[in-house]
């Protein structure tokens, strides 16, 4: 379901986009951190969230900067919301001059991964984060949600709360397969948990990443499209010491692009397409509205 809010006739809406694979080193993290570094830099607002700590925290912040920026966490705002407390996400939302002034980001914190342990003992836990982002949906044009490598309670807290997911692979069998199972769970989730509550999170598509020029890769990319079909990319990512830099670096693959203009070139056609399918899937919905 998409927030929408109602001013002066006109509605604006807030693209809530999960970005979820089953196993760590695909690049999710590259591909969420950057996609909202592009969104902010095109004039949207954007949150990014990390419920993969430290992931994105690490690649955003430089240690001495999250030192003396970070007050809440998005541990803390889930725990508060559990015993009763009050504290909302907005509490923990912080920014980087260096990534523009259009992009926020909400660290995990320490102690998520116990939370995380332990969620399932809460009642409606499913809504956790959901509910915790409704205090910031008149905000931002974009949240993003940067995903545990796995299907636990924070990736399916983060679905529930999405409209949309991307599924970041490597175009590699064992990583080809992963992806289509991921998109398979998580089809039978938004089934069996979200329709029922008159919600849905719809496929934008599965990105390849870390794609080399040989031919290996070159067959599974072809294998993917004949296992996945359209929801794969037509653009992907190569693999570039560009992200090593871009970490290294604490800064947004557009920034290097004087050095590393192959890889800036090669993730500006996936943010494009990402704009582009999430378009093509909006209007659909609005017809069904």
């Amino acid at each position: 379901m998409l927030w929408r809010y109602f001013c002066l006739g006109d509605y604006a809406v807030v693209y809530v986009v999960s970005f979820v694979c089953l196993k760590g080193g695909v690049g999710k993290t590259t591909l969420a951190t950057n996609i909202a570094a592009n969104l902010a830099r095109d004039g949207r607002e954007t949150l990014l969230v990390e419920l993969d700590y430290p992931s994105v925290s690490r690649y955003v912040f430089s240690e001495g900067e999250i030192g003396v920026k970070l007050r809440r966490t998005l541990f803390d705002v889930l725990k508060a919301r559990v015993v009763g407390t009050s504290l909302n996400l907005a509490d923990a939302i912080v920014g980087s001059e260096r990534w523009g002034r259009y992009l926020h980001v909400v660290v995990g914190g320490d102690g998520l991964d116990i939370f995380e342990r332990d969620a399932l003992r809460v009642e409606n836990w499913l809504r956790l984060l959901d509910d915790a982002l409704y205090y910031v949906r008149d905000v931002y044009k974009f949240v993003i949600l940067d995903c545990p490598p796995r299907l636990g309670p924070l990736t399916r807290m983060a679905v529930y709360a999405s409209d949309y997911y991307v599924v970041p692979t490597i175009p590699d069998a064992l990583n080809l397969k992963r992806a289509q199972d991921t998109i398979d769970l998580l089809e039978r989730f938004v089934e069996r948990y979200m329709k029922p509550r008159g919600r849905t999170a719809r496929c934008i598509g599965v990105i390849l990443n870390r794609r080399k020029k040989v031919s290996h890769h070159e067959e599974m990319a072809e294998e993917a499209r004949k296992l996945l079909g359209p929801r794969v990319f037509r653009n992907s990512l190569g693999d570039s010491i560009a992200y090593a830099v871009s970490l290294k670096e604490h800064m947004p693959i557009y920034m290097l692009k004087s050095h590393y203009r192959k890889a800036a070139e090669q993730l500006e056609a996936v943010y494009k397409e990402f704009l582009a399918r999430l378009a093509a899937l909006t209007a659909l919905e609005e017809k069904t509205l």
